[in-house]
């Protein structure tokens, strides 16, 4: 699963008067502190859905955090024509990584982690911005934000989800689908993709992930392919499928439960 990291920029004037000579190389919407945080939000989703996993593809590889934290880590911050990334040049070569940010609605987020054998590794020269650090923190649960937008993003969501319920309650296994509990998983506003879990009678846990598309204002949401597991929860605690399904459900926007009709903001 891929997860991306944000943080709010302000664009008033009280920014530009703070804004550092470096500053000034960066693109409009970008300072060092956004990316600084931003990097801390996207380290914390991996390390919180991910840690232990052993997910070694590129995007998910969180080893490169977990042996950092609790340490301050020092950040080169690079302008490759208009496209900003972060690097940590003490990395021995084999451990690079280079994260890479981008804005949408006044946020700087980043976006994916890259390693030098990805095809996207950028090979044009680039400006240095400046260097900076940060800590890396033990993983907590992500504050997600909301918005205004997140709320019509919800909605799109939950109108998907509902006639992907109709679709199996019609489908050839609709009596496992009589009686469901679902969860839809809490995302970043910014966020292209979430998903949700469904709960069958029979124990087998469905994982629903889906896509944002936004035209002119409205979001309209697709449908991508996902699983099933079986016995979910007969799995062992430490099962790789259990804990990403637990740490998930736990971080649920929405659930849907036995019998309702109603999707509900569990207590916080």
């Amino acid at each position: 699963m891929l997860l991306v990291s944000c943080t709010t920029t302000n664009l008033a004037s009280e920014k530009q008067e703070t804004q550092t000579k470096s500053e000034s190389s960066l693109p409009t919407g970008y300072t060092l502190d956004a990316i600084k945080a931003a990097l801390q939000t996207y380290i914390n989703d991996q390390l919180w859905y991910n840690s232990g996993l052993n997910l070694e593809n590129s995007g998910q590889n969180i080893t490169a955090f977990e042996k950092n934290i609790g340490q301050n880590i020092q950040l080169e911050v690079r302008n490759y024509n208009g496209k900003i990334y972060a690097i940590n040049p003490k990395e021995n070569n084999d451990e690079e990584w280079l994260a890479y940010f981008n804005l949408k609605n006044g946020i700087v987020y980043c976006d994916s982690l890259l390693f030098p054998k990805d095809s996207a590794w950028p090979q044009e020269k680039y400006e240095v911005v400046d260097y900076t650090q940060m800590d890396i923190q033990e993983p907590h649960q992500p504050n997600y934000g909301d918005s205004p937008y997140k709320d019509k993003m919800v909605t799109g969501a939950i109108n998907y989800l509902e006639k992907f319920l109709i679709d199996m309650k019609s489908g050839e296994q609709a009596k496992d689908w009589d009686h469901v509990q679902g969860y839809l998983v809490n995302f970043h506003e910014y966020d292209e993709t979430a998903n949700a879990w469904f709960i069958k009678s029979n124990g087998e846990a469905v994982y629903v992930p889906f896509l944002f598309i936004e035209n002119n204002g409205t979001i309209n949401v697709d449908g991508i392919t996902g699983y099933s597991v079986k016995k979910m929860m007969d799995k062992a605690p430490d099962d790789p499928d259990r804990v990403m399904f637990e740490r998930q459900i736990h971080d649920a926007i929405k659930t849907k439960a036995n019998l309702s009709n109603k999707w509900e903001t569990p207590p916080s």
